[in-house]
């Protein structure tokens, strides 16, 4: 989808997108993506303890959250869930 010439763009978090903000959100978002990626794995090298990683990460993207984004305890089991991933990767 990054790939298509797009005006609107309708996130599931942080509302619409429109003009050329709409036309870069998903790079971002990928580029976003491989960011966090590298920060995950960082942390679980670190750790080796899927649990402590989590916590490490929560604390970490909550101190960046807007308020009203997602729950603390949301963030939490998609980031655990993200660790588990990656643990069994390696």
């Amino acid at each position: 989808m990054a790939g298509y010439d797009i005006d609107v763009y309708l996130a599931e978090h942080y509302g619409a997108r429109t003009g050329k903000d709409a036309g870069s959100f998903l790079k971002k978002s990928i580029d976003f993506a491989k960011e966090a990626r590298v920060t995950l794995e960082a942390s679980y090298a670190r750790t080796k303890d899927v649990e402590k990683s989590t916590k490490e990460i929560t604390d970490m993207l909550m101190k960046n959250t807007p308020d009203d984004f997602l729950h603390r305890d949301i963030i939490a089991l998609v980031t655990g869930q993200m660790l588990k991933y990656i643990s069994r990767q390696q």
